[in-house]
């Protein structure tokens, strides 16, 4: 598979949020670092664990619902990044996920402010830096938890541009900060699947090459669920060209120009879409 060097993205306010995390780090007690259940590798930022070494720190695995739970699991159990940390599967559908966050964040709140009892003093509110790259769900995990809008919430990368403290409970101080991705990506293949998570906007990476990107990787893996989710009934196989695989898309969908050319723009983004939506199937692409 190709491999080109070096796909940069990082605007302005990334940069600024790194500093601003730089700044605040002696503040936290504890870093929550939030993943892509479909791509846990692609979508950790490696520049942030210098930022963040010497805290305690839990990794959510979040959009478990649309992942494929079996091969994630092998790399939890293989990964360097996350070795014996703590970490949590979640889904916004699966309500038990909650209340499994907050035993862990009670652990870290009484672990925490132990050397405040001994002292005779008592427990003061931790204070967590909520961390990720762009919409991976930080927001939402601080918006449920506080149970008020207290950090807007956009289905779009990039959509906090700022930093703030959020008080969740008597115990919990949150800092909801913008999604921060690598300066630059050195594997391509990277770059791609942070793409078709959504978490990188549509114009870095063209759409025709994302979805070839993503039809090479359905052809191997969710072959089957693809020709039944767009009822392709004719005699086709996992060998099938990407391009004739598109013209019979559109032909099931009626994409079609003015001309009755095929809308092939249209029927690579309808892919795009289906795909990050997990409506093809369930996908992990990081094996």
């Amino acid at each position: 598979m190709e491999q080109q060097k070096n796909i940069h993205w990082f605007p302005g306010h990334m940069k600024k949020a790194l500093n601003e995390i730089s700044e605040k780090i002696k503040l936290i007690d504890l870093v929550i670092e939030i993943l892509d259940a479909r791509a846990p590798f692609s979508t950790h930022n490696k520049y942030l664990d210098s930022l963040t070494q010497n805290k305690s720190k839990l990794v959510i695995f979040n959009k478990i619902d649309i992942a494929n739970e079996q091969k994630l699991n092998e790399y939890i159990k293989n990964s360097e990044i996350i070795g014996e940390q703590n970490y949590i599967l979640s889904s916004i559908k699966d309500a038990s996920f909650y209340s499994k966050l907050l035993a862990k964040l009670n652990y870290f709140y009484n672990l925490i402010n132990e050397k405040n009892v001994k002292k005779g003093l008592k427990p003061q509110p931790i204070k967590i830096l909520v961390c990720g790259i762009p919409n991976v769900g930080k927001s939402s995990l601080i918006n449920f938890l506080s149970k008020k809008s207290s950090a807007g919430v956009e289905n779009k990368p990039g959509f906090t541009k700022g930093q703030k403290w959020i008080r969740v409970s008597e115990k919990y101080y949150f800092l909801d900060t913008p999604g921060i991705l690598p300066s630059n990506y050195e594997d391509k293949n990277y770059a791609r699947n942070v793409a078709l998570l959504g978490s990188i906007k549509q114009d870095i990476l063209p759409n025709s090459e994302l979805c070839e990107y993503a039809l090479n990787y359905i052809k191997e893996n969710l072959y089957l669920e693809f020709k039944n989710y767009y009822k392709l009934d004719c005699d086709i196989s996992g060998e099938t060209d990407n391009n004739i695989l598109i013209e019979l898309i559109c032909k099931k969908r009626g994409f079609l120009q003015q001309n009755s050319q095929f809308d092939i723009e249209r029927c690579e983004l309808t892919i795009l879409n289906d795909f990050k939506n997990g409506l093809i199937g369930k996908i992990f692409l990081d094996a």
